[in-house]
Formats: structure tokens, C-alpha cells, sequence
């Protein structure tokens, strides 16, 4: 093979890719010369060493603009989304558990139910005060928990909203209580049982779902802990 014909075999192995090369000189090194096959380990050799712009320790790929994303942190994505429905829902709450108050004083229940009526004595709507106030308070701190989610951010901020969801958790079931216990209180609210279940169900899904996201979220955890 002349200088010539070298000359051009070196051009053409510098053009080939590095899959092209090493299937040159092992799969297809029975359709090249020796000297051909000297000429593409050459080129393999010069890739790989440092020399060639990129360290043995580095991939070919790596570079500041294609490293691995940092994790984001701060308020922002889901857990902005979900500030905001936590003070949207706070406030839903709040006002749905002032009217709940009001309505209970204004309700009045039999102490004995088996005395004539002109002998009764009555009292508030027990049960509707409850649920009305304890509504009006999980609506405060709801408000509260976002606020210290967006304006501080440590630990412990974080754990007093989980400890906020898993109140609620166990709040969603007080309905249920009430229905079982005292039944003819939470008439007027129209909860029947089977119903107050059905709204202890949905009640679970908002608490579960932040706790879940607090939780896994990196966002939450890199702005938190």
C-alpha cells in the first residue's frame, strides 16, 4: 500500500464513527489488508487517549450542559399548587364551619325524648357545634400551614403540616362518629350513617394525597430539610 493510499485510508478512518471502527477490525477485518486494520486500531488508540481533547475518566457526552439537573427547591410546581389549595380550601372550610356554629345554636334537641313535649327541656345542637367548630379550626390552620409553607422554610415547619393531615385524617371520621352516636342531632345537617361515611371517604382523599406528596416530593425535601 502506497504513502498515498495510507494518506486516504487515515482520512477515512477519522471520518468512520467508533461503532464503525471497531466493527472494521473485528466483524468485517477479513474484508481489510493488515495494514488497513493497523490504520483503524491507530485511530481507536488516538479516541481514547487523553490527548484527543477528552480524559479516559470523562464520556464523551459529559459537559456542564449535559450533567444531571439539580434539584429544584423552593416554593414552586406542586407545591405551590398545593399552598394554594390549602388556603382556598381553608377558606371554604372556615366559612362552612361559621355557618355550621351559627345553624347549631339556633337547633334544639329533646333531652328525653319520652316526655310530652311541653315538659322537654331543650338544648343546642350539640353535634352541629361540634363539627361546626372543629370546621372552622382545621379551615384556620389549613390557612396557617400554607402561609408558614411559603414564608419559612425548615423542618419543622413541615412537621407540623404533617401533623395538621394526619389531624385531619382522624377528623374525617367524626361525622361517622356522631351519625352512630347521636343520630337525631345530625339530622338536620342531612347525614344519615351511610352518608357520613361516604363523606368521611372523599374527607380522606385531600389529607392522604399532601401527606403522600410531602412525603416523595424532592422539591419538598431539598427546600425543607
Amino acid at each position: 500500500m502506497t504513502r498515498e493510499e495510507l494518506a486516504d485510508l487515515s482520512k477515512l478512518a477519522s471520518t468512520l464513527s467508533d461503532e464503525d471502527l471497531e466493527k472494521a477490525v473485528t466483524v468485517d477485518a477479513g474484508d481489510y489488508d493488515p495494514q488497513a486494520i493497523a490504520v483503524f486500531r491507530a485511530e481507536i488508540d488516538r479516541r481514547k487517549s487523553p490527548a484527543c481533547g477528552q480524559s479516559a475518566a470523562m464520556p464523551p457526552t459529559g459537559g456542564p450542559a449535559e450533567s444531571e439537573p439539580a434539584v429544584k427547591s423552593g416554593v414552586g410546581g406542586w407545591l405551590l399548587y398545593f399552598c394554594i389549595g390549602m388556603i382556598v380550601a381553608g377558606l371554604i372550610e372556615a366559612c362552612n364551619g361559621l355557618v355550621l356554629l351559627l345553624r347549631g345554636n339556633q337547633v334544639v334537641f329533646p333531652l328525653m325524648p319520652g316526655l310530652p313535649q311541653t315538659s322537654q327541656l331543650q338544648v343546642p345542637g350539640t353535634a352541629v357545634v361540634v363539627i361546626g367548630a372543629t370546621g372552622l379550626a382545621f379551615g384556620f390552620l389549613g390557612i396557617c400551614a400554607a402561609i408558614l409553607l411559603v414564608g419559612v422554610r425548615c423542618h419543622e415547619v413541615l412537621r407540623g403540616v404533617k401533623a395538621y393531615l394526619w389531624a385531619r385524617v382522624a377528623w374525617a371520621f367524626l361525622p361517622v362518629i356522631l351519625a352512630l352516636t347521636v343520630p337525631n342531632q345530625v339530622e338536620p345537617l342531612g347525614l344519615s350513617v351511610s352518608e357520613s361515611v361516604l363523606d368521611a371517604v372523599f374527607s380522606l382523599f385531600y389529607p392522604v394525597i399532601l401527606l403522600r406528596y410531602f412525603s416523595s416530593s424532592e422539591r419538598v425535601r431539598a427546600t425543607y430539610l
